[in-house]
């Protein structure tokens, strides 16, 4: 996977609920402080819908302590029906209860540029 500006990204899979695919994929970088993911899967669960068990997949990957990073969902045609080039950019809260990542809230916020760098790929193709 190549952007315009240099990044690893990480690809795992989460449970889709009530869809077929049975799960879907996603990928996501490290931008400093921000850990930013993106769904891919189309007709997958929303990854809006299953935040905290993406949040929890990539803590438990990388040896993450919740609050060390600022996690955000890149939303895009790849796996919502929006167009190339359209996306929301959402900002989470997180909640940890009984060691595990419970009601994560969500607000949207503008995206940086930095950031529509990093993941051109994935929005506009």
């Amino acid at each position: 996977m190549e952007s315009k500006k240099k990044a690893v990204f990480k690809k795992l899979r989460y449970r889709s609920i009530h869809f077929d695919p049975s799960y879907g994929e996603f990928v996501y970088a490290f931008l400093g402080k921000k850990c930013v993911f993106s769904g891919i899967t189309k007709n997958a669960t929303s990854t809006i819908n299953v935040a905290e068990e993406i949040v929890e997949a990539i803590i438990n990957k990388e040896g993450l302590h919740p609050f060390s990073k600022t996690f955000y969902d890149l939303q895009t045609h790849r796996r919502y029906q929006k167009k190339p080039g359209e996306f929301e950019f959402d900002r989470f809260k997180l909640k940890i209860r009984e060691k595990r990542v419970r009601d994560v809230t969500w607000s949207r916020e503008k995206c940086p540029q930095e950031t529509l760098d990093t993941f051109h790929d994935f929005v506009w193709h």
